[in-house]
């Protein structure tokens, strides 16, 4: 006798792989390089401050400003976030230059000058050096005038 009830084929199962091509990386931690918050690799910007992390593929490094020690992305502008100094050019890193007379820190790529005293501190690719006048013992630079700042005393020929 026959029954009503349905007979079940048995079905073998079918394996199936995505192509690794399509397949997605989870995200992983990115540190901001300007404010050290803590962001996901596929943000573009920092959820803290703002400054751009991620242009693509390429990922943000850390410029220390010359001048002022402030942290930068270097995706971000070419000058420091906090104090204006030019801090790269294209390809090149901005480094510091103390200023013989005041010893302030200055950047490669800005002025002349230094930002602080108004000293002169090159003149092109020529770095001045400190000059200590032997009267007064001021400092003075090798780039500025032929008598010492302070005290008017001739210290360079």
């Amino acid at each position: 006798m026959k029954s009503n009830t349905p007979q079940l084929k048995p079905v073998q199962a079918v394996k199936t792989s995505v192509p690794s091509s399509s397949t997605k990386k989870p995200p992983s931690l990115f540190i901001c390089p300007a404010c050290d918050a803590k962001n996901s690799s596929l943000e573009e910007e920092c959820r803290e401050c703002g400054v751009r992390i991620r242009d693509g593929n390429e990922f943000a490094t850390q410029i220390i400003c010359p001048a002022c020690d402030a942290k930068n992305s270097s995706l971000g502008d070419e000058e420091c976030s906090e104090c204006g100094v030019r801090i790269r050019d294209g390809d090149e890193l901005a480094t510091h230059i103390i200023c013989p007379a005041c010893d302030a820190k200055n950047s490669s790529l800005g002025d002349e000058e230094c930002s602080e005293c108004g000293v002169r501190i090159r003149d092109g690719d020529e770095l001045a050096t400190q000059i200590i006048c032997p009267v007064c013992d001021t400092q003075n630079s090798s780039l500025g005038e032929e008598e010492c700042s302070e005290c008017g005393s001739r210290i360079i020929e």
